[in-house]
């Protein structure tokens, strides 16, 4: 009866809750619970033709939709969400939002798109502080400005971020440098891309067993070196998944990319899950084919890469036991083994034999008393003494 009483309680509160949210939501917007027990509210003004946020929105917010608006189109315009301490996932996709208003959104905004704006760039050091997916794709983006070294994001698991649908040309050194955040999606599809600088990707992973997937297909790359990868590949020991999608590249599979065959043929030695996508347009005797289809054997002569031989071989040799290591082992665990076996048996054979010895003699002493029993019984009373005076004897 309690709990009857306890859940009706629970579903009025409940109810009068909804109302609440219904009488105080911003008009041309749709208020609904966003969560039973936190009372958090899912705010939806899309399509509502708005130029600014509205004032009353509910302090309880946790999600809001404020995506095909006008955000933005007025040159004065503010975006006030800072009162906001509980939003969490945040849409604002097509709008005309700059950049210069992505500094103005929450910290604890933790999901957030801002896709089909007025974005001309990107610093690292705006995002919020908990982002873990954020979308960027159909801006008008044409650079990304790294972490200063102070940065301020603090999101515990890996960020999912979308460049894809921009207009960046070149990808700099120290892009992701200088984070304290983990990248595990980076999605550069479909920009100009023609240049990747050395390092463009270090410090993404800041744990040994996180995953990257890191996608430039459609784009005008021609080379992609391998020193662009170099500090997240191999700070990324015991990773999950490693993903490279060069797919719809005009790639030019000569001695500046021989690191491939030589990074497909690693992760295989060290047991790790790496893909590497793409088709070779040229040399003429590799036009068509597929990067993955690629052999060392191809690259024996060039020299570009020859510091990634030594370098592979040595990480290679820590993870695998070297061959005489192995032939030792095997040559001494039967060894080994048979030892134990004849430990053990030894072992167990004395047990039997103690028991056997003693069982032999209780018996050799019980047959003996008998035989002196019947001898003494013949004998009258005297022969009683003498029997138990020597089965005494015998006992001692």
């Amino acid at each position: 009866m309690s709990r009857i009483i306890l859940l009706i309680a629970k579903f009025s509160a409940f109810m009068l809750f909804v109302a609440q949210v219904e009488s105080n939501c911003p008009s041309k917007c749709d208020c609904n619970p966003y969560s039973w027990d936190m009372n958090q509210i899912d705010l939806d003004c899309h399509r509502a033709q708005l130029d600014t946020i509205p004032r009353n929105v509910p302090l309880t917010t946790a999600k809001a939709d404020f995506s095909l608006n006008k955000l933005g189109l007025d040159p004065g315009f503010q975006l006030k969400l800072d009162h906001l301490h509980d939003l969490r996932n945040l849409d604002l996709s097509a709008n005309f939002l700059e950049s210069t208003h992505i500094k103005d959104i929450p910290d604890s905004v933790e999901i957030l798109d801002l896709s089909a704006n007025s974005l001309s760039e990107l610093s690292l050091d705006d995002l919020p502080t908990n982002i873990r997916e954020l979308n960027l794709a159909k801006n008008g983006i044409d650079s990304i400005n790294g972490c200063s070294g102070e940065s301020s994001i603090q999101s515990s698991s890996q960020i999912a971020i979308r460049f894809d649908y921009n207009a960046i040309p070149i990808l700099t050194r120290d892009t992701f440098g200088n984070c304290s955040a983990s990248f595990g999606y980076i999605d550069l599809s479909s920009n100009n891309l023609h240049t990747v600088e050395h390092n463009a990707f270090r410090g993404v992973i800041q744990k040994a067993n996180d995953s990257l997937v890191i996608d430039m297909s459609y784009n005008k790359l021609e080379i992609v070196p391998f020193e662009a990868f170099q500090d997240a590949i191999f700070d990324m020991r015991g990773f999950e998944y490693f993903s490279l999608d060069l797919r719809k590249n005009p790639l030019l599979c000569s001695c500046n990319m021989s690191w491939i065959p030589m990074m497909l043929d690693y992760f295989q030695k060290m047991g790790l899950k790496g893909v590497i996508m793409g088709t070779c347009y040229g040399p003429e005797e590799s036009a068509g084919r597929h990067l993955e289809e690629l052999t060392k054997a191809e690259f024996k002569s060039c020299t570009e890469y020859s510091w990634l031989k030594a370098e592979i071989k040595a990480r290679t040799e820590q993870r695998i036991m070297p061959f005489w290591q192995v032939c030792l082992v095997v040559l001494a665990c039967p060894g080994l083994v048979a030892t134990v076996v004849l430990i053990v048996g030894v072992r167990m054979h004395v047990k039997d034999y103690r028991r056997y010895r003693d069982y032999v003699v209780r018996k050799k002493r019980q047959i003996a008393t008998q035989r002196r029993r019947h001898h003494f019984r013949a004998s009258g009373a005297v022969g009683d003494v003498l029997l138990n005076s020597s089965i005494k004897n015998s006992q001692k």
